[in-house]
């Protein structure tokens, strides 16, 4: 909401300069977000609630300062009455709709002599960021900034039958709005009709055709009360907020239709001359909607912690608009206002008073008692999980426990029996109890493809349920799945740096192991200390293409249970190493039966002390290797903490890391 502050001072003569003002706004809960000044005038930007509907046009906000200031309110002066021809002789509105449009009025100024604004309607208008247009559609634009109501204004010779139907819209109907868009409308959207088709899209914008422009003569001025809901739907489904969309959404003053009728009616006729015809065009089937409410001392001073005495707490009631029903020591009845449509009880009251008594108000114990909770180890454990998870570019998926029992049935890497099924599921085919993560993380997978998303890291952290014997509860597993467009050897070292992350200090190995949804040769069980953790590897072709997917990816699935079990509690602090270190790349040409897992065991039992890491970088088949050969290219890094090494040294420690690789597995160094 953009308020300006030359504005709110006419309807409350407050002694503040701007920035004194922006404090107070913000004190009473209108947060001033910004202010700027524009010409001799300074415009706020404010920060209004959805339930504050109040705080969206200047008077509102000016009973807010005047409640504070204890200062009188001014309101606007509204006349309006007419004296010619009765409107009736003009127009008539029917509404066929009453759910959705409650309440409509029309009145009818003929005569007018549509053109520039005066200055100080432009100025007023430009103050707050709109503009001006003419001097007719100005007026409709002053009085929302003004009383919050938004109104429009129609050229009356451009409406079939001079007259208004409110009314669902019809399927296929069109409208080109005063955007210049045209419009496909649906039926259920309600319109502005008149005789025969649409000419506004009701609570949201006019159409073009009836739009007031240098020919209008006579005007038909619209002021109505619509469904918030409706008009959002409506609003929402074009994709055309305006600000009178934004408006009536939020639950607009009912009272105040009538009220900014005739004040724009006023203005009009001293803008743009004309007469304003006898009466108002109107159906109005809305119900009073009074809400009272009691405010005791007792819980009042209760709430906020200090006393506030009950005459105060009276007079900023008063002050906002509240009537006192009833008022004693003890308590006060109220009825709020009818632009206060937040108000349900007590609650409401109290924090009515607080914001005005002010909150600074408020006493505050100096010292606070702080007890740390206990946070359970499977909780600190799953946090460090899911944020190494994210630092490693991985996104986390939240899904459901049930999915389809043929999905349920492809993972048996933990269980060989039929999955649980559900009486009743939520949704209709769902509804076996998943025995693997990955049952429900792979059809996230699908939906991303299906959005245009490339490769994609996904995990999860959630139950799976694994059957017991009959009549007996399944056993619930907490489960880390990972889904990785990426290759093995990525998916590998991700799951290694999560796991010293944790600060698992045991290594890892995969050993292979046929399962149903990997292929096979690439993956397989993934053991620590000799006790099976997980599985890894490239998901099964035909599998991928039941799951919709056009590459297969990688997938794992770590029991966390038994991950979080070999984890450490606090992180184990290793000293930055005081001497250099020196690395050296090596090629092998091995059998292709051997593993990356048996190479590197075999050559860190040979290399020494001062060996620091045994790393695999690459792999190699091909024609230039005989056949059954592959070779494999790793790093070693040698250190020593207590001294500087020499080449020798290193040439030494290489000497029988080779010596040992081709003793146990025939291993050739590779040239080239």
């Amino acid at each position: 909401m953009k308020a300006s502050y030359k504005w709110l001072k006419e309807y409350c003569n407050f002694d503040l300069s701007p920035e004194e003002l922006a404090v107070k706004l913000t004190d009473l809960g209108n947060m001033v977000e910004s202010m700027e000044k524009v010409g001799d005038d300074v415009c706020y930007e404010i920060e209004t609630l959805y339930s504050r509907p109040d705080t969206l046009y200047h008077v509102g906000i000016a009973r807010d300062i005047a409640a504070l200031l204890k200062l009188e309110l001014t309101l606007p002066e509204l006349g309006g009455e007419g004296a010619g021809k009765d409107v009736s002789e003009w127009t008539s509105v029917e509404i066929v709709h009453r759910d959705l449009c409650p309440c409509y009025t029309g009145r009818i100024i003929s005569g007018v002599e549509v053109g520039p604004s005066p200055e100080w309607l432009t100025k007023r208008l430009v103050a707050v960021g709109v503009a001006p247009v003419n001097n007719v559609a100005d007026v409709t634009n002053y009085v929302m900034m003004e009383m919050g109501q938004p109104l429009h204004a129609f050229d009356y010779d451009t409406l079939e039958e001079g007259r208004i139907v409110v009314r669902r819209a019809k399927k296929g109907e069109k409208l080109i709005t005063i955007d210049h868009v045209e419009r496909e409308l649906d039926s259920d959207m309600l319109v502005i009709a008149d005789g025969k088709n649409p000419v506004a899209v009701a609570g949201v914008m006019g159409g073009l055709d009836t739009e007031v422009g240098t020919g209008t003569k006579v005007v038909l001025l619209e002021s109505a009360h619509f469904d918030p809901l409706s008009i959002r739907r409506t609003s929402r489904w074009l994709g055309m907020e305006s600000e009178a969309s934004y408006r009536f959404e939020r639950r607009i003053d009912p009272k105040g239709v009538d009220a900014s009728s005739r004040r724009a009616a006023r203005l009009i006729r001293e803008v743009a001359g004309g007469e304003i015809a006898k009466g108002v065009a109107v159906v109005d089937v809305r119900r009073d909607e009074a809400r009272e409410a009691d405010l005791r001392h007792a819980r009042l001073n209760l709430l906020l912690g200090m006393d506030v005495p009950m005459e105060e707490a009276e007079g900023i009631l008063r002050r906002l608009g509240f009537e006192v029903l009833e008022s004693s020591n003890e308590k006060v009845r109220v009825r709020a206002p009818s632009w206060r449509g937040d108000i349900e009880g007590e609650a409401d009251l109290i924090e009515e008073v607080a914001r005005v008594y002010g909150y600074d108000r408020v006493p505050t114990e100096p010292k606070a008692s702080v007890r740390l909770a206990n946070i359970p180890r499977w909780l600190r454990m799953e946090r460090r999980t899911r944020d190494l998870l994210v630092a490693m570019g991985y996104y986390e998926a939240n899904t459901v426990s049930l999915v389809p029992e043929d999905l349920a049935e492809v993972f048996s890497q933990w269980s060989d029996g039929k999955p649980l099924k559900v009486r009743n599921p939520v949704r209709t085919g769902e509804g076996a109890l998943r025995k693997s993560v990955l049952a429900s993380l792979l059809p996230i997978r699908e939906l991303n493809q299906d959005h245009g998303a490339g490769e994609c890291r996904l995990f999860e952290i959630g139950r799976a349920f694994l059957p017991g014997p009959r009549g007996k509860q399944p056993e619930e597993r907490r489960m880390i799945a990972l889904v990785d467009d990426g290759s093995y050897v990525e998916l590998k070292g991700a799951v290694e740096e999560l796991l010293e992350g944790l600060g698992v200090q045991e290594r890892l190995k995969v050993e292979q192991e046929e399962a149903s949804f990997l292929d096979e040769g690439v993956g397989g069980r993934i053991a620590l200390c000799g006790e099976t953790i997980g599985h890894i590897g490239k998901m099964a072709s035909g599998l991928a293409e039941r799951f919709g997917l056009k590459r297969a990816p990688h997938l794992c699935e770590l029991d966390a249970e038994k991950v979080w079990g070999s984890a450490a509690d606090k992180p184990v602090f290793e000293p930055l190493p005081m001497f250099p270190s020196m690395k050296r790349d090596l090629a092998v040409v091995i059998s292709e039966d051997v593993t990356w897992e048996e190479l590197r065991e075999e050559a860190e039992r040979a290399s020494g002390d001062i060996v620091r890491e045994v790393s695999f970088f690459d792999v190699y088949q091909g024609e230039e290797l005989p056949k059954g050969k592959k070779s494999i290219a790793f790093t070693v890094v040698y250190r020593a903490d207590d001294r500087t090494l020499s080449r020798k040294e290193a040439e030494t420690a290489e000497e029988r890391i080779l010596t040992a690789l081709k003793k146990k597995f025939q291993a050739e160094l590779r040239s080239g």
